[in-house]
Order: C-alpha cells, then sequence, then structure tokens
C-alpha cells in the first residue's frame, strides 16, 4: 500500500497539458522565469543580488522523423553572462508541426514575456533582477524567419551589410568586401526595402539591437559553412571538387592516413576523434573546428599546392585568433583577422552567404568577445537531447511536455555546479613510485578539474604548457 501504482505518480507526470494550436501545428509555452527558477533551483545556484540576467536566445528547426516533415522548432535559452550556468540550456517553448510556425504566432507570448521583464525585472528565488535579452543566435533559415529578411537565396540577403549578390553557376555569390554596414535604424525604417519580407516581432522587443544583438553564428558560417564548403564543394572542394582544385586519390589516401595516426595524440578535452578526410561531409561541427585550427595545418602540409596551403592558413589563423580568449581582447589581432578573412577569397562562385559572413566575424568579437561565446554549440546539443525525449510517433509534442516537467520534479540533480572553480578530484589512486620528503601515499595517476584532466597513463593526456610556454611531461 505504500507504493504507487503507476510511476507517473511519482514523477508527477501532469495529466492534463494546455497545448496551444495555432496556424500551422502545435504549440506550447513554458515561461522564462518558471523555467530559470526551476534551473536555478535544480542546480542549487545562488545568484548575486546586483547580477543582471542577460538572457541568450536560440531558434531552430529539428526534424524529428526521416519519412515526413514532421518537426520541431524550439526557444531555447541561456545565461552567458552567469559563468556557473553559462552552459546550461532551458526550454522556454516548443512548436511541432509539418512545416515552418507562423513567426508572430510562435514568439507572441515569449515577445510578451520578455517585455514584462524588461520593464519591471525577473523574480528568481524572490530576488528581482534587471533583465534583458543581449543575444539572438540563430542559423541563417531560422534568421530569416524570426526577423523577417531574405533567406540565403535572396540578393541583399547579408544581414549585416547592404551588399548586393549576383549568381554564378547558380549560385548566390557576394563578391565585394567593403559595403555599407546595417545599423539598428537602418534595420527599423527599411532603408534596403529588397533586405525585408514582413516585420519581425523582435521590432517590439525593448532595448534590442536588431543588428549588433544578433550575432553571426560561427558554427554554422564558419565550420558547417565555409571549412565544410572548402572540402566538400562540387566545384573547387580539396576532397569533392574538380581538377586542378581536387586532390589525387593518392594525396586523399595520405592525408586520410596523416588525420588517423594523430588519434592517440588527441586529448580527452577533444570531443571526437579525428577519421578518414572521406568521410568530411558527415563531419561534425566540432571535427571541422579541429581540422581548422590543430590538424589541417600540420597533416596538409606537402600536399596542397603553396598558394592553397598559404590560403587554407589564412582562414585557420584568422579563426585561431577569433576564437582564443588570449588573442580576441586585442583591436589589432581582431583587424588582423579580418585582413585575413578578406584575402580568403577563391573564384566567385565559392563565395556564398556562409563565406561572406566571415568578414563580420570580427565585429562579433569586439561586441561579445572570443566566438565562442556566440556559438550555438551547446544549443545544438541540447536539440539531440530534446529528439531523444520522444519515445512514439504519435503526440510527440506532448511526450516532450511531459518528460521536461517530469524532469523538473525529479531529486536534485546529480552533476550539481560546485561554487568553487577550481574544484579538483585525484582518480585512480597507487601506491608505486618514489615519495619526495613530507608526502604520504597514496598517489594519484589522474587529476581532473573542471578544465582540464591529466592521465598519466594516456600519452596523450600526460603534457601540459605552463603560462611561460614550457611543456611540461607527468610520469
Amino acid at each position: 500500500n505504500i507504493l504507487s501504482k503507476d510511476p507517473r505518480t511519482l514523477l508527477k507526470t501532469p495529466r492534463t497539458l494546455r497545448v496551444k494550436k495555432i496556424s500551422s501545428g502545435l504549440y506550447y509555452y513554458f515561461g522564462i522565469e518558471s523555467s530559470l527558477n526551476t534551473l536555478v533551483t535544480k542546480q542549487r545556484i545562488k545568484i548575486h543580488a546586483n547580477q543582471d540576467i542577460d538572457l541568450t536566445v536560440n531558434i531552430d528547426g529539428l526534424p524529428i522523423s526521416k519519412s515526413t516533415n514532421s518537426a520541431f522548432w524550439p526557444i531555447l535559452c541561456s545565461l552567458k553572462s552567469l559563468s556557473t550556468l553559462k552552459r546550461k540550456v532551458f526550454l522556454v517553448a516548443l512548436f511541432h508541426g509539418h512545416g515552418k510556425p507562423n513567426p508572430h504566432e510562435f514568439l507572441s507570448d515569449f515577445i510578451d514575456e520578455c517585455t514584462q521583464l524588461s520593464c519591471n525585472g525577473i523574480t528568481i528565488d524572490s530576488i528581482r533582477y534587471n533583465f534583458k535579452v543581449s543575444m539572438l543566435i540563430c542559423d541563417t533559415p531560422a534568421k530569416s524567419l524570426v526577423l523577417a529578411i531574405k533567406g540565403h537565396s535572396g540578393y541583399y540577403s547579408c544581414p549585416k551589410c547592404t551588399i548586393a549578390g549576383d549568381m554564378y553557376h547558380n549560385v548566390m555569390c557576394f563578391i565585394e568586401t567593403d559595403c555599407t554596414k546595417r545599423t539598428d535604424i537602418s534595420f527599423r525604417n527599411e532603408e534596403q526595402p529588397e533586405h525585408h519580407v514582413g516585420s519581425s516581432s523582435f521590432l517590439n522587443l525593448p532595448n534590442f539591437d536588431m543588428i549588433n544583438n544578433v550575432p553571426v553564428d560561427y558554427m554554422h558560417a564558419l565550420l558547417l559553412g565555409s571549412c565544410k564548403r572548402l572540402l566538400c564543394h562540387n566545384r573547387y572542394g580539396l576532397i569533392f571538387g574538380k581538377p586542378p582544385h581536387k586532390l589525387c586519390a593518392r594525396d586523399v589516401q595520405n592525408l586520410s592516413q596523416r588525420l588517423l595516426r594523430l588519434n592517440k595524440y588527441i586529448p580527452c578535452e577533444f570531443s571526437r576523434k579525428t577519421r578518414s578526410i572521406e568521410e568530411c561531409k558527415r563531419f561534425k561541427a566540432t571535427e571541422f573546428r579541429f581540422f581548422l585550427l590543430y590538424s589541417g595545418p600540420l597533416v596538409l602540409t606537402k600536399i596542397l599546392p603553396v598558394s592553397k596551403y598559404h590560403n587554407f592558413l589564412t582562414l585557420s589563423v584568422a579563426s585561431l585568433i577569433l576564437i582564443s580568449p588570449r588573442h580576441a581582447t586585442f583591436e589589432t589581432t581582431v583587424s588582423y583577422a579580418e585582413e585575413l578573412l578578406k584575402c580568403f577569397i577563391r573564384n566567385p562562385d565559392f563565395i556564398s552567404h556562409s563565406v561572406r559572413c566571415l568578414i563580420h566575424l570580427g565585429d562579433c568579437v569586439r561586441l561579445f568577445g572570443p566566438l565562442d561565446n556566440t556559438s550555438a554549440f551547446e544549443f545544438e546539443n541540447y536539440l539531440q537531447m530534446l529528439k531523444h525525449l520522444i519515445r512514439k510517433h504519435n503526440q510527440p509534442l506532448q511526450q516532450v511536455i511531459r518528460r521536461t516537467y517530469e524532469e523538473q520534479h525529479l531529486f536534485e540533480s546529480k552533476s550539481t555546479v560546485q561554487c568553487s572553480t577550481n574544484s579538483m578530484q585525484f582518480l585512480m589512486p597507487h601506491y608505486q613510485g618514489p615519495l619526495i620528503n613530507g608526502c604520504t601515499p597514496p598517489q594519484y595517476k589522474k587529476n581532473k578539474t573542471t578544465d582540464y584532466c591529466i592521465n598519466i597513463t594516456k600519452k596523450a593526456d600526460r603534457f601540459v604548457e605552463t603560462n611561460d610556454g614550457t611543456l611540461v611531461e607527468y610520469y
């Protein structure tokens, strides 16, 4: 008699859901304030009373079926202004349908709550904080939907400047490098009518700059856009292009072997190991990032002709500068990276919408710091988790809503955020080897912190670099 007859009693699964029907599907709104309070309570986070709540918003489409057009369109948020919650993503709204949602119906509740919170503040754990939406991070299709602007195939589709595109070999290309930049005022006044396809709901958001608060996401523009295009373009790609741009079969095989030999030297901080370059069409964004910043400059040596190798290095060095927290803080290095990106020019039909957006990355770095501050990586990871909440084909929206509320009512998270950023874990104890005077066993083979991991049992994880540039190997 003590135990419940059904697990849904313990999970506190909601019995009824107020799902709203909009033009092309079903929609549910969780709310910003309620979701954020749940997240803070679950993670046991204490926010300083004088801390501002700067919300980062992501909107994207998520196909959930290969045989139909069924898809989710979630509104995801994070607090990049709080170091303890910087990588935590929470769900604010969710749409399901067989097409794109009507942007005004889809964003109505979100914009209304953001407006109310911006004017009156947000209450978290009985304390009121100042609130604002600081960033909207989207890929190009989602950005064109919510901002009511032309998509990547439009002649006036660049979100940052007024350049007019040209059609080359059925590709919309943007050749000029110096054009008038858009401003919040010019956007609101629709000074270039060809850029707009309607009125955006974000125009009603207080203190929101329609240009500066919508940064270029380097995950889509640089990694899945330009870097993938460099390797996989059907004309100029190094792997899947056409001669004389395409590498010969022997060089491709040599390149793949070099990449595979690197695997045993890649530290555990990298989420993925390298694989054959012939699989580059299926590479994830993290794999393109590793190739662009680390392995590419090494494995392409003496395989690419000197001119093409130098062209690749211009993109690699510029990306490294803009991603690095050390180099992205200096105006001289950011300006140098911008000049390098302008030099990364190939034939006209290579300069697509994503390649064009590269020259605007410098402005985003000046506003928000290193590119990882404005990337969609954590949001993309959350999308995959969202997809795994579906158990059957019927009523996918209701399933995700119930799983979300069940998770909120579960016992406190095991992965509680530590208050100290210097917390360490010493793992794999042993009693081998000598000890210096004053030290007592046990010794440990593994040292893990929130920023790095040292493991003397693996060659890839036993090296560190000190602040003065000295390399140290642990035994």
